[in-house]
């Protein structure tokens, strides 16, 4: 057995260095947290081949008197706190004294500060965690922070960073989102002498944040509630069908410092639940403000990591201020603040709307295949003129699928299918008990698959509150006595399999019932090659104008594409 011996204190100092300072990235996000601990209005970073040659962090904040200035490479050395209970009571970034020390074990360090006041500054100069000059210097107020050859002493490290581009890269994104975080505070970024990013140091979140999603600003619907206690969410989130692939572009913040949180991702996923198509995440700059005893965020020396006491109250309230703002998005303040007014007019029922897509009113009206199949038809309907001349028009249906519907100067293809299954969606939901039961006069016998058969034996009383009757029918049979009156009767037997199939697959982590009512929906709606007449393609379209939220079904599939006439001008050169 290998002797137990105390590490050498360079050894010690790399591996504390190492759960600090990842990559260059980790460098500029402790420095800028020091800038704005010190007050600062203006800060500029400069770095070279991604930030391994040269970090540069300047700033105008209250510097670092002459006295203090040896002390900051010092483990746990910090101005921010003096006992323990200070750690729940924190109103700054820094806090464990490890930031510095950390960065000056794996570089060549020097910082060079000005408090207002003094005729001069200082300047230390570090090799390796080690002092090996401190002099006068001439220089404005304020502080500027020089990282040279990072992780010159631990080559291993270098082998685990991405290109230079890519480390370039994550330090522009931090910029950004610090930017929107604190506007105002003027951000600038100059990567190998070139200046890539400059915020406007003015209060403009939503335009911050759009210009880091690289959309437009009217997409960005902001955020801002007073949950009590203290608590508060604000920031901004983006209207479907806009989303990623990943989560790169999701931002989380807790009292002004990013984080990353299990709990407010699940939120916000939650919130866009059935609003996004399948695969893609949503957008959202999200911070949350609470008082510091409810949260901790002493988890991990990056403290990037955080725990909250109540995380209940903060999951519920986010998800729950999140999914108002999209499916009321057309309130008055809505007009106003994001969105572009745009206003649809039918003369059986002309509303104004507000999408930049189509509108949507928040009254639901009933709609089903049966009410679409046995509608008495009528004249077709002439397209109708508001005070806005904003019109739509229904064209017709291509391949049995698509209804194109026109709408000033913009085609809109509707998927028939999605369409019905969201306005259907909304109409369950809205109805008292959307899963009467109706009992059968020919009980149906099912011969499931195992999986299937463990899934009804598990769930018996689920099944019932949807309004399935399933009873044990010997070895792995079953007996079906009464179904939800609105499933189709046609193939019962085969139909039944199939639903129960598709509820137990479903991997959402959403009720059993808000399973069953997406695919009651999807099973009742028109289904792609049904032939539809004018009457009942006009109908179906206002009915889709009516919902809540039309722009997609409710297992997230987008319901309409737009093509503007400016992009069909495009395709002819025009």
């Amino acid at each position: 057995m290998r002797e137990i011996k105390i590490l050498p204190e360079e050894v010690v100092k790399k591996i504390a260095a190492g759960e600090v300072v990842e990559r260059p990235y980790s460098v500029v996000k402790e420095l800028l947290e020091n800038s704005i601990d010190a007050q600062a209005k203006n800060i500029n970073v400069y770095i070279e081949e991604g930030g391994l040659k040269t970090i540069v962090v300047e700033d105008d904040g209250v510097g670092i008197s002459r006295n203090e200035l040896p002390k900051t490479i010092l483990r746990h050395a910090t101005s921010k706190i003096e006992t323990f209970d200070d750690l729940f009571h924190l109103n700054s970034f820094g806090f464990r004294g490890e930031a510095l020390y950390s960065i000056a074990a794996v570089s060549k360090l020097s910082i060079k500060s000005k408090i207002r006041g003094e005729n001069s500054g200082q300047e230390l100069l570090a090799h390796a965690g080690k002092i090996v000059a401190l002099t006068e210097v001439g220089m404005p107020d304020g502080t500027i922070i020089t990282v040279t050859d990072l992780f010159f002493n631990t080559p291993p490290r270098k082998k685990f960073l991405k290109s230079v581009q890519t480390e370039a890269g994550l330090i522009k994104q931090l910029l950004e989102k610090m930017a929107v975080l604190y506007p105002e505070i003027k951000f600038t970024l100059v990567i190998d002498g070139k200046k890539v990013f400059s915020s406007a140091g003015i209060n403009d979140r939503l335009g911050l944040m759009a210009k880091f999603w690289g959309i437009e600003k009217n997409n960005v619907v902001n955020i801002e509630e007073d949950l009590g206690e203290g608590y508060q969410v604000k920031g901004g989130v983006v209207l479907p069908p806009i989303g990623k692939s990943h989560r790169k572009q999701q931002v989380f913040a807790v009292n002004k410092r990013l984080v990353k949180s299990g709990i407010l991702t699940k939120a916000v996923d939650d919130a866009y639940d059935g609003l996004l198509p399948k695969g893609l995440k949503p957008l959202c700059f999200i911070e949350v403000n609470i008082p510091g005893n409810f949260v901790d965020v002493n988890v991990h020396p990056q403290k990037l990591e955080v725990k909250f006491l109540d995380e209940q109250k903060i999951y519920l309230g986010l998800r729950t201020v999140i999914r108002n703002r999209l499916v009321n998005i057309n309130s008055k303040a809505t007009q106003e603040q994001e969105v572009q007014n745009i206003n649809i007019g039918y003369e059986t029922n002309t509303k104004n709307y507000t999408q930049p897509v189509i509108g949507f009113a928040e009254k639901v009206v009933s709609f089903s295949s049966n009410l679409i199949k046995s509608a008495s038809l009528q004249k077709e309907p002439k397209a109708s003129l508001n005070e806005n001349n904003t019109f739509f028009q229904v064209i017709g249906q291509f391949a049995l699928r698509y209804i194109i519907v026109e709408k000033n100067e913009t085609l809109l293809f509707i998927d028939q299918h999605a369409a019905h299954e969201r306005i259907l969606y909304e109409k369950y939901q809205t109805k008292l008990n959307p899963f009467y039961s109706q009992v059968l006069a020919f009980p149906v016998r099912l011969n499931p698959t195992p999986e299937i058969a463990a899934f009804i034996e598990e769930n018996y009383q689920n099944l019932r509150e949807i309004g399935l009757n399933i009873e044990p029918f010997g070895p792995g049979e079953f007996i079906v006595r009464e179904v939800p009156g609105d499933l189709p009767q046609e193939n019962l037997g085969g139909v039944l399999e199939e639903y129960l199939l598709e509820i137990l697959e479903q991997k959402e982590q959403i009720t059993f019932r808000e399973k069953a009512t997406k695919l009651l929906a999807c099973k009742n709606a028109i289904k792609f090659g049904e032939r539809l007449t004018y009457s009942e393609m006009t109908r179906l379209v206002e009915e889709l104008f009516n919902v809540n939220y039309p722009y997609s079904c409710p297992h997230g599939r987008p319901t309409i594409f737009e093509l503007p006439i400016s992009e069909l001008n495009k395709k002819f050169f025009r």
